[in-house]
């Protein structure tokens, strides 16, 4: 007999909020550190958002960040969202 195996996925676009976790605080700086940003208040224009908002997000004042944010944040530093969270695409043998 075949043991049957339950996968779970959520479809990226139903999800509002990722953790901002420590490392990809450290990808986004060094990233603004390599395309020669000196401030946040730089990349929030860029981003459209406030500058006090994105100080706190870069000092680990927040532990939860839109994925919009994220996505602008990606867009603007040319990163791939799926460097910083983990996305997974899985092949299911239907047999």
């Amino acid at each position: 007999m075949v043991e049957k195996k339950v996968i779970t996925t959520i479809d990226i676009t139903d999800v509002a909020y990722v953790k901002w976790r420590p490392e990809m605080i450290a990808a986004i700086k060094g990233k603004m550190e390599e395309q020669g940003y000196r401030s946040v208040r730089t990349l929030a224009q860029n981003i459209g958002t406030s500058h006090e908002n994105l100080y706190k997000y870069m000092n680990g004042k927040y532990h939860m960040i839109s994925v919009e944010l994220l996505n602008s944040l990606c867009s603007s530093l040319s990163i791939s969202m799926d460097t910083l969270i983990k996305i997974h695409e899985i092949s299911v043998y239907d047999g």
